[in-house]
């Protein structure tokens, strides 16, 4: 994460903050906080097979505390300089 340098946002003060606005609690508020999956969604979640990455996770927390898994640094140097490259903050 970067902080743009360039970007200024004046300080809030008691007297120029906005108070937000009070609602009394109605039928709105409650349906505001209520999720509901569509037919599409619903279908995704029951067919989504997660044994593979927990597998895989798995395996490599065991790995990590058995002290043999070794970070490849030239791959996750790579890997950093694409990820500055596709952000174009790199100079």
């Amino acid at each position: 994460m970067r902080i743009d340098p360039k970007l200024f946002v004046a300080p809030v003060s008691p007297e120029t903050a906005q108070k937000p606005a009070t609602k009394a609690p109605g039928k709105a508020a409650s349906q505001a906080s209520v999720v509901n999956l569509s037919a599409a969604g619903s279908a995704v979640v029951a067919d989504s097979d997660d044994s593979v990455p927990s597998a895989r996770v798995e395996r490599l927390k065991s790995m990590v505390e058995a002290g043999s898994y070794r970070v490849d640094l030239d791959a996750l140097a790579s890997r950093i300089v694409d990820d500055e490259a596709l952000r174009g903050t790199r100079r």
